[in-house]
């Protein structure tokens, strides 16, 4: 089923790079809240992609530049604290995180991913 899941996730997002720009970036997500009975559904721009366990990771995959909202469903039903939007630029490369504040309540928080060379001297 995970197989599936992240098959489902890569096509998904592979059609959004072909309908998009020719410009790309890379899009990542990771499901850190722990204690859910069930897997999170992912949608991206309205689009069921994907759907992830506590501790997954998927990504990163190449998308079109623009902009992508992100909404996370649990149980069937929205959870507003676990939606944004993430604006993808050309060559960058973006981070989506659903974890638990510091009040233990749900967050999504969007990265920005430091991908410049190392240098070593």
């Amino acid at each position: 089923m995970k197989r599936f899941a992240t098959t489902l996730f890569l096509v998904l997002l592979a059609s959004f790079a072909v309908n998009a720009q020719a410009q790309t970036g890379e899009l990542s997500a990771v499901h850190g809240i722990p204690g859910l009975d069930e897997a999170v559904d992912v949608y991206i721009n309205g689009v069921n992609s994907f759907s992830f366990e506590f501790g997954e990771t998927y990504g990163p995959v190449p998308v079109g530049t623009g902009d992508y909202t992100i909404e996370v469903y649990y149980l069937g039903a929205p959870v507003p604290q676990l939606s944004g939007t993430v604006t993808v630029d050309e060559g960058g490369s973006y981070t989506a995180v659903a974890h638990l504040d510091s009040d233990s309540a749900f967050a999504l928080s969007l990265f920005v991913n430091e991908v410049s060379p190392l240098r070593w001297w």
